[in-house]
């Protein structure tokens, strides 16, 4: 993860084994994919999220779930994909990679 300065707030980059992949995430938002990235392909509670993230401060549940939402737009054009997984024990987000995704198919010439 690198950070460039804006002119009011950081951006953050995330690059995985020297591919870039996300641009221009917030502090949240790359905090938020740092922790489901740790914990890839399994399950990650809003507790735990929440926690991580925010430490202490006191915010509002539907704040993780705005941030989510602009982080899952964010990388909808790349292969991984942030669910919601409600089938095990635990509910909550896991990052998964789609290896087969299917790109749009190039119009003809």
């Amino acid at each position: 993860v690198y950070k460039r300065q804006e002119r009011y707030f950081t951006v953050f980059h995330v690059k995985i084994n020297s591919e870039q992949i996300l641009e221009c995430l917030t502090m949240v938002e790359q905090k938020i994919f740092q922790v489901l990235h740790k914990n890839f392909e399994k399950t990650v509670t809003r507790h735990t999220i929440m926690s991580l993230v925010w430490k202490k401060l006191n915010v509002h549940p539907k704040t993780l779930d705005v941030h989510l939402s602009h982080l899952r737009k964010k990388i909808e054009s790349t292969d991984w994909n942030i669910d919601f997984d409600l089938d095990g024990e635990l509910q909550g987000w896991k990052l998964t990679k789609n290896l087969h995704k299917l790109k749009k198919p190039e119009s003809p010439k």
